[in-house]
């Protein structure tokens, strides 16, 4: 996982049981009140992004979504947990897994599954986690979406890096902000459009991707074809 992860004791995470992590009281009314479940899912990754090691919001984003079937990204909610975990905290992965099995495909359980028999995850056979928040998404390349800026000065940094240092911050909207800003100012660059793609696709933040898809329609930028694919997946029509 590289420096953004620091690693865990055993001790920090061996418990036998789920609802040790998912306190009652973060439960009540959600099961049943869609749009908060979806609420809560996006704060959680929003959590994860800020601090990677957060078991308690990656115990509860993995459950919440099993219990509402929001299960689309549940695979890639176990990739980040085992990737922070690595080869600690066993009986919880162990039985996240299990719980979850019937829920993923059989190519993602066999991987995790092998996972927890070798102790750590391998970059080589990774089935494709595409809503992972800690990989690029990508099969053989589970290399940090979230990486330390060593720039504490953020002055004059071109606005990739700039955008970064605020994701690194957990400052989401900045660093969209900074991308969409940047956008206009140089619609062609490709890079900015898939970095602020990456961010509305990795935290499913639907409302905040509306709202700068069509600003940005408005001031008659060309956008590559991956907006209007994100736009029909998220289901924001443009009238």
């Amino acid at each position: 996982m590289g420096a953004i992860v620091t690693k865990l004791s055993e001790s920090t995470v061996n418990t036998e049981l789920i609802g040790y992590w998912v306190e009652p009281v973060f439960w009540h009314g959600m099961l049943s009140d869609e749009l908060y479940a979806n609420k809560m899912i996006v704060y959680l990754a929003y959590n994860i992004t800020r601090n990677a090691t957060d078991l308690n919001s990656h115990v509860k984003r993995i459950y919440l979504m099993i219990q509402t079937n929001k299960t689309e990204n549940l695979y890639s909610a176990l990739v980040d947990l085992f990737l922070v975990l690595e080869n600690n905290g066993t009986a919880l992965r162990k039985r996240l897994l299990a719980y979850a099995r019937k829920h993923i495909n059989q190519s993602e359980y066999l991987y995790l599954q092998q996972s927890l028999r070798s102790g750590h995850i391998s970059e080589l056979k990774m089935p494709m986690a595409k809503q992972s928040l800690l990989t690029r998404g990508l099969a053989a390349s589970s290399y940090p979406f979230i990486q330390k800026d060593k720039v504490e000065n953020n002055h004059a940094l071109p606005p990739i890096e700039e955008a970064m240092h605020y994701v690194t911050h957990g400052q989401l909207e900045l660093a969209q902000a900074t991308l969409q800003n940047a956008i206009v100012q140089n619609p062609h660059q490709l890079d900015l459009h898939y970095d602020l793609l990456e961010i509305f696709n990795k935290t499913e933040d639907k409302v905040h991707f509306s709202y700068c898809y069509k600003q940005l329609l408005e001031q008659n930028i060309v956008l590559p074809p991956q907006w209007r694919e994100m736009a029909h997946r998220f289901k924001v029509e443009v009238l």
